[in-house]
């Protein structure tokens, strides 16, 4: 076997090789990795292959801390390797080792999609040098613990039937208010999602990227047919939009947004009804719903942070997953231990920059 960084001009064989991968996710493919390359990040991908093709690989984004001559890695939702082939992750790690001591690299954090019952791949990845990570930075862009999952391998009759009565009432209302929900990948669509999504961040007052981001996802993802906008709309007027990320056989929620003056049209369960027909005709397994806002379900409470998301997103009665704790392979201690004593600062500054979204929405994209 032979262990090696890949060239970018295999970027088909390597999404392939994951998307057709049990643990593979899209925050692995090569067009993620250049999505965050817009942010400052570095993809750096790694692969395991022998004369029939890729057998393992990570990809890496790199982000580079110039104070320090430092950077840090992250492999979201990585490696896309089986876990229980100990010569496997140690060769693909191995590699990795190699990189992070050419790049200077504090430490490599990964959060694996990999259901919390499979524990013993948690101390597999301890025997490989990882440790559990000491404090989840979601803020920082690592990914949630948990995740709603709607099962669609199950009739349609079946998934419906999970709905709860508040679900069920708003697509009755959606119907009879006259919604049309419709897949729209046109740069117009697109455009009018955008503002919708901007005007949304000002009104709720919460974190998020610039439109520039955005439009850069579009605009990588669209070519490959990899990121599908569907849009809700009542009366001619766009009211609310779902995203999603389409790779392989897999779908993920990405962003929505709506218009809060359309509430009483019930525009976002219409759109997400769609969507899990529009999945189940695909092929997919699961529509993934994404963060539950909640970790524990057992202490959703009203008045709690997130727990509109929650109740929203359980209405269509998915299966609430938990993951295998994030992990990181420490590379430098001492500097490992000023990082981790650092994220409550970082944390604080997105909270502020989160306060002074409200002033920086466009009114035009």
């Amino acid at each position: 076997m032979i262990t090696k960084e890949i060239a970018e001009n295999r970027w088909e064989e390597w999404d392939n090789f994951v998307a057709e991968s049990p643990n593979g996710h899209f925050f692995q493919s090569f067009e993620f990795g250049e999505i965050r390359s817009t942010l400052g990040w570095e993809p750096i991908r790694v692969v395991v292959e022998d004369e029939g093709g890729i057998k393992a690989a990570i990809s890496i984004l790199k982000m580079r801390i110039p104070l320090l001559n430092k950077c840090i890695f992250y492999a979201p939702r990585g490696p896309v390797v089986d876990f229980k082939n100990r010569i496997l992750l140690h060769s693909l790690l191995k590699c990795v080792k190699e990189v992070a001591e050419k790049e200077k690299a504090i430490f490599l954090k990964i959060d694996a999609g990999i259901p919390a019952e499979e524990r013993d791949v948690v101390e597999i990845l301890k025997e490989a040098g990882f440790i559990i990570a000491g404090r989840h930075c979601d803020k920082l862009g690592t990914q949630p613990t948990t995740v709603f999952r709607i099962n669609l391998q199950k009739s349609l009759e079946e998934i419906e039937g999970r709905f709860d009565k508040t679900t069920r009432r708003n697509i009755r209302i959606s119907e009879k208010k006259g919604v049309i929900v419709q897949e729209d990948n046109s740069k117009e669509g697109f455009d009018a999602f955008l503002l919708l999504l901007m005007k949304m961040v000002r009104h709720k007052k919460i974190a998020a990227y610039d439109a520039k981001y955005y439009r850069s996802i579009w605009e990588i993802l669209y070519p490959h047919r990899m990121g599908r906008l569907f849009l809700a709309r009542y009366n001619g007027k766009i009211v609310a939009g779902v995203f999603v990320y389409l790779f392989g056989k897999k779908c993920w929620l990405a962003y929505s947004a709506f218009d809060n003056r359309y509430g009483f049209v019930c525009p976002n369960q219409a759109l997400h009804l769609h969507v899990i027909k529009w999945a189940k005709e695909k092929g997919c397994p699961w529509y993934d719903l994404r963060g539950t806002g909640i970790i524990n379900p057992d202490n959703a409470q009203p008045g709690k942070p997130f727990y509109g998301l929650y109740i929203f997103k359980k209405g269509f009665g998915p299966e609430f997953v938990r993951f295998i704790p994030e992990m990181d392979m420490v590379f430098r201690p001492g500097l490992y231990k000023l990082w981790n004593f650092s994220i409550p600062l970082m944390e604080m500054g997105v909270r502020v920059y989160a306060n002074l979204r409200r002033f920086r929405c466009p009114k035009k994209i």
